[in-house]
């Protein structure tokens, strides 16, 4: 039977998951040195994967070598919004992961991006989703905090993106990331 790996890049927001999921039957279990959640009513384990690109990376592909037969891999985690359209609370699902990072001193190149997978994106429809609207569009991941709104706006510029978050780049397959302002 295949499965999906949900992967969050903090405890905090796997808490916030859990929490949220708190009503489906839930198995908790170790592979290796990482915890994992085991939904087998909606097919799915849920796991930290650590903070920043490289981290996430690593532990993922961990994760997914251990596992096996997964058919996706999803991350889901906190987000700043570099749109106006996008809200606190508003969900990005990504359509592609721009790593904004990623600098070339000598060869003049665009931004890495990685794009979302096209069977797992047309299971999502944008729109009002009860109390938050859900966004499909590029998402900008790299190691750096965007705390201010000139920054925010180079960056929005730069990539495009609805929204920022450290970690996608480190996955780079599909990023769903809750929005914060």
């Amino acid at each position: 039977m295949k499965k999906t790996l949900i992967v969050c890049p903090l405890p905090l927001e796997l808490g916030a998951l859990k929490l949220a999921l708190s009503r489906y039957e839930c198995n908790e279990s170790q592979v290796g040195p990482v915890k994992i959640w085991h939904y087998p009513e909606l097919g799915f384990y849920l796991a930290v994967a650590g903070h920043g690109k490289t981290q996430f990376g690593i532990q993922t592909q961990f994760l997914i070598d251990q596992l096996k037969d997964l058919d996706a891999v999803i991350c889901v985690g906190s987000a700043g919004s570099l749109s106006k359209e996008v809200k606190a609370f508003d969900v990005v699902v990504a359509t592609k992961t721009i790593e904004h990072d990623f600098r070339l001193k000598f060869i003049k190149k665009p931004d890495p991006l990685f794009l979302g997978s096209e069977s797992l994106l047309k299971k999502f429809k944008p729109g009002k989703k009860g109390e938050f609207q859900l966004h499909l569009g590029a998402i900008a991941s790299g190691d750096e905090d965007i705390l201010d709104a000139d920054r925010a706006q180079e960056l929005a510029t730069q990539t495009g993106a609805l929204a920022v978050a450290w970690e996608g780049a480190g996955l780079s397959l599909i990023h769903i990331w809750r929005c914060r302002r």
